[in-house]
């Protein structure tokens, strides 16, 4: 008596970039995505080190910020829109040196 093992096709080593838009890209075949256990919409890291593409699945597929979570307490106050910043007299005459600026009665300020 035979048994039969099914064998599952190897993927091939190698993978065609590809253009998309303006970026390049590659397939991440479902057998690969499968084991990174990988789904649409996973958030990965890429990084270029040791002359490769190292890509990890990120543990946490939320930001670390959001725009939304950033802005929730924001107030005029603790956003210090009451402060505006003042222009020193060096940045509004940077062609004068001190000395000029004491003579015109411009403080450094």
């Amino acid at each position: 008596m035979h048994s039969s093992i099914a064998i599952q096709p190897v993927e091939p080593l190698h993978k065609a970039v590809q253009k998309w838009g303006n970026s390049l890209g590659i397939r991440i075949s479902s057998l690969l995505a499968k084991q990174a256990k990988l789904t649409a919409g996973s958030t990965i890291s890429m990084a270029f080190e040791n002359d490769a593409i190292v890509i990890k699945k990120v543990a946490n597929d939320t930001p670390f910020f959001t725009e939304q979570a950033l802005l929730a307490n924001l107030t005029p106050h603790s956003a210090h829109a009451d402060e505006l910043a003042m222009v020193s007299n060096k940045e509004l005459y940077p062609w004068l040196d001190d000395d000029h600026r004491h003579q015109r009665g411009v403080s450094n300020g």
